[in-house]
């Protein structure tokens, strides 16, 4: 996938629902800011202005946005660098497993 998202300059999610958002921490995870609807889990990924954008769940809001931002280079490139970071930060294997293995004591 890492190919995929490397070719892309920033990823659109015009999804409505979503169980997790594993393909926002993946594109994420390869510098790519992202645009998705503002509502969970997607607003509890993605920093709103800081690693992406979420709008108005509408395709309107979606058309809007993507006319102003595709324009943006140098924004886009700062919040995909932002969102690499974030991803470093809160969604790393190290740091996932430690939350594991704190949940696990917590079972004992």
């Amino acid at each position: 996938m890492p190919l995929y998202y490397n070719a892309i300059d920033m990823l659109v999610h015009p999804s409505f629902v979503e169980a997790f958002g594993l393909v926002l921490i993946e594109a994420m995870a390869c510098g790519k800011p992202i645009l998705a609807f503002d509502i969970p889990p997607m607003n509890e990924i993605i920093d709103n202005g800081t690693s992406g954008l979420l709008i108005k769940p509408s395709t309107e809001s979606l058309a809007e946005t993507l006319r102003i931002i595709t324009d943006d280079i140098k924004a886009l490139r700062a919040m995909g660098l932002n969102a690499r970071n974030i991803v470093e930060i809160k969604y790393s294997w190290q740091v996932i497993l430690h939350k594991y293995l704190i949940l696990y004591e917590k079972l004992k």
